[in-house]
């Protein structure tokens, strides 16, 4: 049986949100870095009642996910490739701006597509419309990097073009979040199967959903804690 879960159930405790939410009568917008967010990620912005399905606003520095591009001034001795400039707006249907301490993230999102995450370092940032390159970090994650490099080159028009490849844990992380909030309100693991199954089992503690609703409460902690950073980095393209 498969849980049934709310499309409007909240997940997780969020902060209020720190500015309007995107809409179709502006491309960009811009958000204050306000600090309080986890290691290298800005503050998760979204409000109690916002759905995952909104896709709000979340940048991470490229030290902790290695599919982030780190955008620079090109050095004096690059050979330019073609007439490719930065012209980052161009390159999505919206752009979100956060400032940050040491730089500036750019969040661009674009219709059936993955999102884009640039980080513009401060002082090295390239002007709009000019050349540009990009900063592979030389550590263990490099060949990611390299990869989220290439993507981004079709992404962007150079070469075949990219479609948004389905994530397949989607549902299943929906159902961790979900049972852990419950959980965390004090309901039982046989109340929490009374709520995300249409028939819970009549023969209880010898059921296997018994079972596999308590391992995914304890993966929904072990993920709350930290372990959401292993779905960071690049996914194969589609």
């Amino acid at each position: 049986m498969r849980p049934m879960i709310p499309r409007d159930v909240p997940a997780g405790t969020r902060k209020p949100p720190s500015a309007a939410p995107l809409d179709g009568s502006s491309k960009s917008r811009s958000i204050l870095w306000h600090g309080g967010g986890p290691i290298g990620a800005s503050p998760f912005a979204p409000d109690l009642n916002t759905s995952a399905v909104d896709e709000p606003p979340i940048a991470w520095r490229p030290e902790v996910d290695a599919s982030v591009l780190t955008i620079v001034r090109p050095v004096p001795w690059a050979r330019a490739i073609g007439d490719l400039r930065f012209v980052f707006e161009r390159w999505g249907d919206r752009v979100i701006r956060i400032a940050s301490p040491g730089g500036t993230h750019l969040l661009i999102r674009r219709r059936g597509a993955a999102e884009l995450q640039l980080w513009l370092p401060s002082g090295l940032a390239p002007t709009t419309g000019g050349s540009f390159g990009i900063y592979l970090h030389p550590d263990a994650s490099h060949p990611s990097r390299v990869h989220a490099a290439a993507t981004f080159r079709r992404s962007i028009g150079h070469g075949t073009p990219i479609r948004a490849a389905p994530y397949a844990q989607a549902h299943r992380h929906a159902a961790m979040l979900y049972v852990h909030d419950l959980a965390q309100d004090g309901a039982s693991l046989r109340d929490i199967a009374g709520m995300v199954f249409d028939q819970p089992p009549e023969d209880w503690r010898s059921s296997s959903i018994r079972s596999d609703l308590r391992r995914l409460v304890d993966a929904a902690a072990q993920m709350i804690a930290g372990g959401y950073r292993l779905l960071l980095g690049t996914r194969p393209p589609s």
